[in-house]
């Protein structure tokens, strides 16, 4: 099962990192209104990730755009801080943003989970 476009996003609240400090905002408003890219990844600096998921994103952002994403945006279970770290060590710049679900609270949405479960063990959701 896939999200469709103008599938409605759970209400969660995430973590970004602005001015160094983690803030705590509604994903929604995060994503805002336009057409955006949204992609998870298991985790920050894990091999596969690293080496293929999170690259291939970067290097294909201008393309994305060009077919009219207006923003790109990587979320991932770890703190705000590895996920800046993350993103900048892979060059993300201001093509993607790094959201932070340390609290699993959108990853565990039914939405979300229901997509995910096939993969991903989450005890008891």
């Amino acid at each position: 099962m896939k999200l469709k476009v103008n599938d409605l996003i759970p209400e969660a609240n995430i973590y970004i990192l602005k001015d160094g400090e983690p803030r705590e905002q509604n994903i929604k408003e995060i994503l805002g209104n336009s057409k955006v890219l949204l992609f998870g990844l298991p985790g920050a600096y894990t091999s596969t990730c690293s080496k293929f998921h999170l690259p291939g994103y970067v290097k294909n952002a201008e393309k994305l755009k060009a077919k009219g994403v207006n923003r790109i945006f990587c979320i991932s279970v770890n703190d705000p801080h590895v996920m800046n770290a993350w993103g900048e060590a892979n060059n993300v710049g201001n093509n993607i943003v790094m959201l932070a679900d340390p609290y699993l609270s959108f990853t565990k949405s039914r939405v979300i989970s229901s997509l995910l479960l096939p993969f991903c063990n989450f005890g008891d959701l």
